[in-house]
């Protein structure tokens, strides 16, 4: 699905992503105007692309690759793949991508609470801190 901000871009814009979409039978590009739900998509989907869009995270959240042809927060996670072209789209489309959910966590963490003062936990980075002064991400001490 084409992110709904596209209807405020040029038609331009859009011909690219349809273009590549005809060229490929098994690609469906929903047009940005469209009312199907965005996750119902990405839940019944092998594989999302976006373009730094947070439905990318959500995606990995879901247990499904994410591929971003746009820089992303969430790149760090495993299931996030970036690419800038479509020879490189359409050869990652092709690829069995891996996906974990658990690394998208941090990133979901952190978009949730904006930078907000916690009492207990201190951030170091998006994907690490101490809770009560325990490194909870590398030390299993806590588990």
């Amino acid at each position: 699905r084409i992110h709904p901000h596209m209807l405020e871009k040029p038609k331009e814009d859009l011909e690219g992503w349809v273009n590549f979409s005809q060229k490929n039978k098994n690609i469906v590009t929903i047009l940005p105007d469209s009312k199907v739900n965005s996750y119902v998509l990405a839940l019944n989907a092998a594989k999302v692309v976006t373009a730094g869009s947070t439905i990318g995270a959500e995606t990995i959240y879901l247990g499904k690759p994410a591929i971003s042809c746009a820089p992303c927060w969430w790149g760090d996670a495993v299931g996030a793949y970036e690419c800038y072209d479509f020879k490189e789209l359409e050869k990652l489309l092709k690829s069995n991508l891996k996906c974990n959910p658990e690394t998208i966590l941090p990133f979901g963490y952190y978009r949730g609470h904006h930078g907000y003062a916690f009492k207990y936990f201190e951030p170091t980075s998006l994907f690490t801190g101490k809770f009560d002064g325990l490194d909870v991400f590398q030390d299993e001490s806590w588990i």
